[in-house]
């Protein structure tokens, strides 16, 4: 089978999609010996890079207007969208990654209301059209299902996964991290994530302003780009009169935030909706308790491994961080459930069960 996969999310900065389509290209390259993969991308990508063997994966260079002819000239015969799109179809079929559907469910908080709802019903028709249609959680099937209509057998639950490059970092790379971001403190508790309203971030920061002893052992580090939030969180640290109990981060590579999550006391997750929520995963894998928000995806991937408070309600969540930040036995044993936890998704069985959807969509296609 000669199976083409969406690459430009590799090729652009990396958030949470590229690094989502590096892993799975790189798991897929380990996995798979017998089948023929092509990356389409706009700009060239090299497959050494991902340790992909070069007998059976090509790269081509191939533009938004050119890669639905160039797709059809290789002969493609499955062919996978993996953001959200399907720019080309395989000659026996194609599948899409549908990542959330925050702009559905959350559609009170979207921005641009217009081109939110052109956005959306672009997403919806290319769900309609695949063949399969992948998502990250039980969650996101039952969004998919409701929101598009799409029948639950072309709808594929595929987790993601955590990979070695997340792990406890050792006591001095911790101690110069707390050091830097929380001096003269005992520590600091962590969110990473655009700030973008869904994240609700705002929550986080009510939460904390209710914990004055807290804010005297701890400050709170919130790691990831600007969103459109940015400005009416700047303006409600100081309304709360956070100041220097607060610090920004911005975006952040790997290591530096492998070393963030590894030196946190804490790890908090308050979004209103997520797809997945891969950062508390990563949290887990560095050996940082955590608490989340009781939404959407955020249960399946927390499990019994962390504490869940009810979105939105910044007293129960200051309640949780006091829970955990005031006992050292409570923070001990939420460590231990999430490095269990995060040993449970790997971007093995990521690429593993995707795999299956190829060959699901393959012999469909072949009246198999």
């Amino acid at each position: 089978m000669r199976i083409g996969i969406e690459a430009d999310p590799i090729v652009r900065r990396r958030g949470g999609v590229g690094w989502y389509v590096t892993h799975l290209v790189a798991a897929l390259g380990a996995l798979d010996g017998e089948n023929n993969y092509r990356l389409y991308s706009d700009r060239p990508l090299e497959t050494a890079a991902l340790g992909l063997p070069a007998a059976r994966w090509t790269s081509v260079v191939a533009g938004r207007w050119s890669v639905r002819r160039t797709v059809c000239r290789d002969r493609v015969d499955v062919f996978h969208g993996t953001n959200f799109r399907l720019r080309a179809c395989g000659r026996l079929g194609s599948v899409v990654t549908i990542h959330d559907l925050s702009a559905e469910r959350l559609s009170r908080l979207a921005g641009r209301r217009l081109g939110q709802r052109l956005a959306s019903a672009k997403t919806q028709r290319t769900a309609r059209r695949a063949d399969r249609v992948i998502v990250h959680s039980r969650s996101g099937a039952a969004d998919v299902g409701a929101c598009f209509g799409v029948a639950p057998e072309r709808i594929a639950v595929v987790p993601l996964g955590v990979g070695p490059e997340f792990f406890p970092e050792p006591p001095p790379v911790q101690e110069a991290v707390r050091a830097r971001l929380a001096p003269g403190r005992e520590g600091f508790v962590l969110f990473c994530g655009s700030l973008e309203p869904r994240k609700d971030v705002a929550t986080l920061l009510r939460a904390f302003a209710r914990l004055p002893d807290a804010r005297e052992r701890y400050r709170l580090v919130l790691a990831g780009g600007d969103g459109r939030a940015s400005e009416e969180i700047g303006e409600l640290i100081s309304r709360l009169g956070l100041g220097e109990a607060v610090g920004r981060e911005g975006y952040l590579g790997v290591p530096e935030m492998r070393a963030l999550y590894a030196a946190a006391a804490l790890f908090v997750l308050p979004s209103l909706y997520e797809g997945f929520g891969l950062p508390i995963l990563e949290a887990m894998a560095c050996g940082t308790p955590v608490i989340a928000a009781y939404t959407s995806s955020l249960p399946e991937v927390v499990g019994d491994a962390g504490l869940l408070v009810p979105p939105g309600d910044p007293e129960a969540l200051a309640g949780a961080m006091a829970r955990v930040l005031d006992d050292a036995d409570l923070a001990a044993d939420l460590r231990q459930r999430g490095f269990r936890r995060a040993k449970g998704f790997t971007w093995e069985a990521t690429a593993a069960k995707t795999l299956a959807v190829y060959r699901a969509v393959e012999a469909e296609g072949r009246g198999g």
